[in-house]
This record gives C-alpha cells, structure tokens and sequence, in this order.
C-alpha cells in the first residue's frame, strides 16, 4: 500500500451498532462494505484495519478503521460528498461511522513491502486542554515525527511509521499515527530508545488500538 501526500485521505474510525457482536461487524466491513465502496466510490486507495477488541468499554474502544484514498482530491470530494444537516455524507452512509478525519499523510519511515502477520498499532493523537491544534500538527510534523523515526532504521522489525494529522480536529482527535512492526520485540525495542521531544506536552499519544490490516486495493 503506498500513499502519495497529494493524495487525499479519509480516515473512519467506526463502532459496531447495538445488538450486532465484533465478529458480525467485522464480516461485514469485510464482505460487503468494501465492496460497496470500490463499486460506488471507485476510490485509488481502500485499507481496512480491524481492530483487537480489550476488555471493557470507552469512548476510544472501535471495532474497525477504513481509510480511502484519491490522487485527485476534487474527485475524491465529490465522491464522498457533502455532509447533511445531520453530519453525515455519502461516506458517512456507507461506513456508519462514528468519527471521520480528513487527512495529510506524511510517510516518516517504510523498510518495503509488510510482512505477513505484521504488527500494527494505531494511536488515536488528542490535544492537551486547550492547546490549539496547529500547535499539535506543528510538532509532530516537524519534530515528533522525525524522532520516532530516526531510530527504526536500526531496529530490523520495525517497518513503517505513517502519521496523518487531520485537517481540523474532529470529535476530539488531532490525527491519527500508525506503526508497524514485525512483532511485539520490535515494539518494545522501539518504545525503549524514544525520548522526551516535548511531544506528551501538547498532545496525549497513549490512547492506541491493536490490529491487523486488509489492503483492499
């Protein structure tokens, strides 16, 4: 799967309904609402990443996260439309999702092509009480970013590091980042060499979900 930064990139985080059980949900997404949206939207990218559930509840637990794509970012407006007085757009009715970010990816470090059972962890990035959110995308484009990715170069088991600040802040998320490792030891080998960039400061980068990924196209 490969991003261009021209692209425009919407990202859905999306919650099962009442009364329908993890496994269903994700069946769904799998079986017919990608195929829905390729038919209807004819988007250049489509990547759903369905996540672990943990135990519990809370407002940053979500079953699944589609993220579409379109080199021509009018075309890819049009197609998913404007939003309704309700909130909701053409996207929105075909995801059900709870919460939609409208992206800038930015590609900080790819080893190649992902391996088979890779491990990838998503972090949902929310604002510090009142600290305005160009103040978050600042940092973390131009310092955070660089200094989660200067060491995974010598870690082998680190993959791919992809931050995508959003382009307001949208039901309290400032963007989204996501990693991707071999295994678990390529994690913790990472979190062990990151230090202080000021980052934790402006933004909470702890709230993460666990998961595996489908590349639809």
């Amino acid at each position: 799967m490969c991003w261009t930064e021209a692209m425009l990139k919407v990202v859905s985080l999306a919650r099962r309904p009442p009364g329908i059980d993890h496994d269903e949900f994700v069946g769904s997404w799998s079986e017919v609402v990608a195929g829905t949206i390729v038919a209807e939207m004819e988007p250049d990218r489509l990547v759903l990443t369905f996540f672990d559930q943990r135990a519990g509840t809370g407002p940053h637990l979500y079953d699944a996260m589609a993220q579409v794509g379109f080199v021509d970012a009018d075309r890819g407006r049009r197609a998913v439309g404007p939003a309704t007085a309700g909130g909701r757009d053409r996207l929105g009715d075909l995801l059900d999702e709870v919460v939609r970010l409208v992206t800038d990816e930015h590609v900080l470090f790819d080893r190649g092509p992902l391996t088979d059972g890779a491990r990838k962890l998503t972090f949902l990035v929310v604002a510090r009480a009142d600290t305005p959110h160009e103040a978050v995308v600042s940092h973390w484009v131009a310092v955070h970013g660089p200094a989660v990715a200067a060491p995974m170069q010598g870690i082998a088991g680190a993959l791919r590091y992809v931050a995508s600040p959003s382009i307001e802040r949208v039901g309290g998320y400032d963007g989204v980042t996501e990693l991707w490792y071999a295994d678990g030891a390529a994690s913790k080998a990472h979190a062990a060499v990151l230090g202080d960039d000021g980052f934790t400061r402006l933004a909470d980068n702890s709230i993460f979900l666990t998961g595996r990924e489908r590349v639809v196209r």
